[in-house]
């Protein structure tokens, strides 16, 4: 932890418990896992633009 002295406890990777790596690499994989999903079951196509926003240029 952080001395009297000191304004801030700083973190090193050796001080981080392995879990933490664990569930942080299991949240991003679940994100991208189903970003990918939703990419391919809509079979590669654009989003479907609304008519009157202003992303129709796009």
């Amino acid at each position: 932890m952080s001395q009297p002295g000191e304004p801030y406890a700083t973190a090193t990777l050796s001080s981080i418990p392995v879990y933490v790596y664990a569930v942080s690499g299991l949240l991003v994989g679940v994100l991208l896992g189903t970003q990918a999903l939703g990419v391919w079951l809509t079979g590669f196509r654009r989003p479907v633009v609304v008519r009157g926003s202003k992303l129709e240029e796009y």
